[in-house]
């Protein structure tokens, strides 16, 4: 299994998140894993994020075809 990551401008281009919400998603998901003990993404310069950990915070599958 291939493991999927997402950035901000993937939020905006395939669900339509404004610019705000698409940062501030991928803001909850890096302090969501780095307090899960992954420190590698308490990079503030960091904006890749596993697909699955954005699901968590969103709440709701994402297909990225």
């Amino acid at each position: 299994m291939m493991n999927l990551t997402l950035t901000k401008a993937d939020l905006i281009e395939l669900l339509g998140y404004t610019d705000h919400q698409a940062k501030n998603i991928i803001r909850l998901t890096k302090k969501e894993l780095a307090s899960a003990g992954y420190t590698y993404y308490e990079n503030p310069r960091l904006g890749r994020v596993p697909i699955e950990a954005v699901e968590h915070v969103v709440g709701f599958k994402i297909s990225k075809n």
